[in-house]
């Protein structure tokens, strides 16, 4: 489970994080670098809002393909698909026939 991390001695041995740590007690805390541990560093604020933001539009990316998806799967299950104006789905055609279409009671009640 564990691999295998470079003692303080140098020779090599099966240790946990905990016992790396107390191995190496000496060297972290005298600031010395430390063989087997990674180091971690705290981000700091403007890579904290990146990746938040990144998160964000990943989450809203993937919400948007689903409501594509669920409403694909309404048409072909109503076998509309074929009354839809050519080209792809994402088009303003398409936006605009969706609109003007009345969508059925079961459909407005379905989530899933």
């Amino acid at each position: 489970m564990w691999s295998i991390l470079n003692t303080q001695d140098g020779s090599a041995g099966c240790h946990t994080p905990y016992e790396q740590l107390w191995i190496n007690r000496e060297r972290l805390l005298s600031s010395r670098k430390v063989n087997g541990l990674h180091v971690v560093e705290m981000s700091n604020e403007v890579d904290t809002e990146n990746r938040q933001l990144t998160a964000l539009r990943m989450r809203l990316g993937q919400q948007r393909t689903q409501v594509i998806n669920k409403i694909k799967r309404i048409l072909y299950k109503h076998n509309l698909q074929h009354s839809q104006p050519p080209k792809t789905f994402q088009t303003i055609d398409v936006a605009r026939w969706l609109r003007d279409m009345p969508p059925s009671g079961i459909d407005r009640l379905d989530n899933g």
